[in-house]
Order: structure tokens, then sequence, then C-alpha cells
């Protein structure tokens, strides 16, 4: 008697909420299977939403500029993070892409946009923790910052590694490079700046 065949059922697409939940605590599975669905949208939700719940405390603080009172409103600053995000983003993702495919890397800019936005989703612990601020620890909470954003730079090097296909360490140097190298110009244009004011006193 012949068994009946097995029908293998694929897995559904992961939703918002299981993208934000796997990311934090199953990040490798979670990220891989993102590297395969490539949910740009939803990801960008996720970043979204993310970069809304690490400017919350700042926005309920009521931070001030020194540009004007427009950006003063706690909303406007929001809605200009919000955009800087998305830009800075897409350009992220561009540049480390490309720094990717030099070192080998053989994936899809969507996979990697996908992983890159989800790698957001410790900023939405935030909130959460701000409240250190309000207790005696208040000095530590540089330090949970600090640890925020480690957390975020691990799980984009996990993603440039599932997304691109790069063993570990190259996949750290993709996101490290495009850093280093963003830091050493910037000293150079501030190097400039400062050699040509001090010729301009001394010679103008």
């Amino acid at each position: 008697m012949e068994r009946p065949e097995t029908v293998e059922i694929p897995p559904q697409p992961m939703g918002i909420l299981e993208l934000i939940g796997g990311t934090l605590s199953a990040p490798r599975e979670t990220l891989r299977r993102a590297a395969a669905e490539r949910p740009l949208w939803l990801a960008g939700a996720v970043l979204v939403v993310s970069t809304a719940a690490g400017a919350l405390p700042a926005a309920i603080a009521g931070l001030m500029t020194p540009i004007g009172p427009v950006l003063a409103n706690p909303s406007t600053l929001v809605v200009i993070r919000l955009a800087l995000a998305l830009a800075g983003w897409l350009l992220w993702g561009a540049v480390v892409h490309a720094t990717a495919g030099l070192l080998g890397g053989r994936g899809s800019v969507g996979s990697l946009l996908s992983g890159l936005a989800l790698a957001s989703a410790p900023q939405l612990l935030r909130p959460a923790l701000s409240f250190i601020n309000l207790t005696p620890l208040a000095s530590a909470w540089l330090g949970v910052r600090v640890l925020l954003v480690l957390w975020t730079l691990g799980l984009q090097v996990l993603s440039v590694h599932e997304a691109e296909g790069l063993p570990t360490q190259r996949a750290a140097l993709a996101v490290a490079l495009p850093v280093l190298a963003a830091v050493l110009a910037l000293g150079l244009i501030m190097w400039v700046s400062g050699t040509l004011a001090f010729l301009d006193l001394f010679i103008g």
C-alpha cells in the first residue's frame, strides 16, 4: 500500500509583530527569513515605529533647539526624525550594499534594506527604559543608550551576513568601512577648514 504523499505547506509571511519580536528574541532566524521574503514595506514600518519610539523621550521632555520655535514643537521634532531616518535608511542601505559587493557579497539591496530596517527594533525599548532618568540611576541612561546602539549595530552586521551571504567578519567590515570613511572625510574637511581659517587670519 502506497503511503500518501506529504505536502509541505510553506510558512506564512511574517507579520509586523512577528518581525519585531523575532528580531529582538531570535534575530538570526528572523533576519534570514527577512532576507528571503524581503518584507520591505513591513520592515520600513518597523523603522518608522522604532524611530518614533526613539524620539519619544526627547519629544516628551520638550527639548528646545536653537534653530527656532517651530522646531521646538515635539511633533515637529518627531516628523523631522522620521524623514531623516527614512532618507538615511535608503542611503545607508545603498552604501553598505555597494561595500558588501566589493567584499564579495551577492545579495539584493531589497533583502539588505529589509534587514537594516529591522535592526532598528531595539529602539522600541527606549521609551520603556527612559524611566531610568527619573531614578537615582539616571547616570546609567547614557550606558543604556550605548548598549542599544551596539545592539543595533550587531543586528546590522547580522543583516549583512544573511542578506549578502558574507562571513561575519566581512559583514562587520561592510558596516564599519563606510562609518570609518565618513569619519575620515569629516576629519579631513575640518582640518582643511581650520587650515584655511588659520591662513586667512595670519596672511589675509
